[in-house]
């Protein structure tokens, strides 16, 4: 036996500090994203409530937050462009009384580049409001409503 060789020596086969050095490359790596699991745990047991979201085909979400949600302000809506498909994903908000619908305002992603979510919208209406966010796409300048809607209240 060669009397330079450690114990540690004897019991790792010939490649195994190599192997150990990557097993330890790879825990390390790991760290920061068990640690950003970590935030995101911490993020969610901070803010048990999140908007409520509504999937438009496969074309993106729309989110309405109806009170203020950690950040967020209440009576407002964004919407998210989820496919790289060219096309812009818009929602309009309109207020329903009396069967009848009076426009609010819109939000869209038009003009960026997919994943995109457009900036949270808000617009103070006295509670109890009835609320229709309405989506639609849009390419070179022609909107086309989609089937979805989806009534919300304030």
């Amino acid at each position: 036996m060669n009397e330079n060789r450690t114990r540690g020596d004897l019991l790792m086969p010939r490649f195994g500090k190599a192997i150990l050095a990557f097993v330890a490359a790879i825990a390390f790596c790991a760290l920061p994203a068990a640690t950003a699991h970590a935030e995101d745990a911490t993020t969610q047991a901070a803010c048990p409530t999140q908007p409520t979201t509504y999937y438009v085909s496969d074309f993106g979400y729309v989110q309405w937050a109806q009170n203020p949600i950690c950040g967020t302000p209440g009576d407002a809506m964004r919407v998210c462009d989820t496919k790289a498909d060219g096309m812009g994903l818009l929602v309009q908000r309109y207020k329903l009384s009396g069967g009848v619908r009076y426009y609010l305002d819109t939000v869209s992603t038009a003009g960026h580049n997919s994943p995109y979510c457009s900036p949270w919208l808000s617009n103070n209406l006295p509670e109890g409001t009835a609320v229709l966010l309405v989506p639609s796409t849009s390419k070179g300048g022609v909107v086309t409503i989609t089937p979805y809607s989806y009534n919300v209240t304030t």
